[in-house]
């Protein structure tokens, strides 16, 4: 699992922890399986940036990516 990778999760593990939404629940509210949130959750699968886009927004947050100055 890479650097960014990691990031998001933590995003989505705290703030899933904070607002008390199971993942049942988030994987219903973003239109996947509950299987595949918890593979994310634990590494087995990369999320992509859109998904991460969709979960982020649903609790919150925003993705974006910005270059970084040379």
């Amino acid at each position: 699992m890479n650097d960014l990778q990691e990031k998001i999760l933590s995003v989505i593990c705290s703030e899933q922890k904070k607002q008390g939404i199971t993942t049942k629940n988030l994987a219903q509210i973003v239109g996947c399986t509950e299987r595949a949130v918890s593979y994310w959750k634990c590494g087995e699968r990369n999320i992509s940036l859109r998904m991460a886009e969709k979960v982020l927004g649903t609790l919150g947050y925003e993705l974006t990516i910005i270059k970084k100055e040379e």
